[in-house]
């Protein structure tokens, strides 16, 4: 007779994790306040705060003994269920977790980051495509940028209004200010709001060395033990 003391133990494995973890996250996408959060605190596990220390979305068993391998990120975000968590869109992801009240949202941000290295730049394409299509929608130019000093509530408000978030509003505005030339680029298509602002050095450029120190931070024990191995030998 099986009995609790003698049945069989389940190893503790990073995919067998993962797919519980996931199976749990899939339930609260759609319920909002503290499913959001619990949602941000699954893409930080996702992602590598976990006890392994590295990421763990690329493989993952579910609870029905099926396995799911993915290659990118994004795939775990938009894919439908059992695959992905069937988010709406990037921007989506971005402006959800950005706006959580809990540290977790934007320390989801951070690790998605490392992980999708133009998060940055997708998100500002995706913006930028939804104020075009306000724009038709309503027949008229949106008041998107402004070259005057306002006050925080303004600009956060006009963000509100033109379906952006308050980082691409404030990109915007600073490119209306400083480099009309960059934002008309922009307005043709022929540049990123993320590229314009980082020509015209609103957004800071990313150094050779911190793109190593953010590969590095995605090794595991292993790889990074292998690589300091070989840094000592150059």
């Amino acid at each position: 007779m099986m009995t609790y003391e003698n049945r069989p133990k389940v190893e503790r494995t990073p995919e067998r994790e993962a797919g519980i973890s996931y199976t749990e996250a899939l339930k609260v996408v759609d319920v909002g306040g503290q499913g959001l959060i619990a949602l941000a605190t699954h893409i930080c596990f996702a992602l590598g705060r976990n006890i392994w220390g590295r990421p763990v979305w690329q493989k993952r068993l579910m609870p029905d003994g099926k396995e799911i391998v993915l290659d990118k990120f994004e795939d775990y975000l938009l894919l439908p269920p059992r695959e992905g968590l069937k988010l709406p869109s990037l921007y989506t992801v971005n402006q959800t977790l950005a706006s959580l009240p809990d540290g977790v949202g934007k320390e989801a941000l951070m690790l998605i980051r490392k992980e999708i290295h133009d998060w940055d730049e997708r998100i500002d394409r995706e913006a930028w495509k939804r104020l075009e299509a306000k724009e038709t929608k309503q027949g008229q130019r949106i008041d998107i940028t402004s070259t005057n000093c306002r006050s925080e509530v303004s600009q956060s408000s006009r963000a509100d209004s033109n379906g952006v978030g308050i980082v691409t509003q404030r990109k915007l505005d600073r490119l209306a200010r400083d480099r009309p030339d960059l934002l008309e680029l922009v307005k043709a298509n022929e540049m990123s709001i993320h590229a314009a602002a980082k020509a015209a050095g609103i957004v800071k450029q990313q150094s050779t060395l911190d793109t190593a120190k953010k590969c590095f931070l995605k090794l595991n024990e292993v790889e990074r033990n292998e690589f300091l191995s070989w840094i000592s030998e150059v």
